[in-house]
C-alpha cells in the first residue's frame, strides 16, 4: 500500500509560488503530483498555460 500526503492551495494564483512549492516538495522527493480544483475547465487551462511551462523548466 502506498502512502499518500494531501496538500491544497486553496486560492492560490500565482504560479511562480505554487511552482517553488511543487519544487520544495520535489526535493524532498516527490516525484508524482495531483493537481486538481474547480471550475475545472479554468483551472486546468491555467495550470497548462502558467504553472506547466514553469516546471518544464531545468533546475
Amino acid at each position: 500500500m502506498r502512502r499518500a500526503a494531501s496538500r491544497t492551495w486553496r486560492g492560490q494564483t500565482n504560479p511562480l509560488k505554487t511552482h517553488r512549492i511543487l519544487r520544495r516538495h520535489a526535493d524532498l522527493g516527490i516525484s508524482q503530483f495531483v493537481l486538481s480544483d474547480t471550475p475545472y475547465l479554468d483551472e486546468v487551462a491555467r495550470i497548462g498555460d502558467q504553472l506547466l511551462p514553469l516546471l518544464r523548466r531545468p533546475r
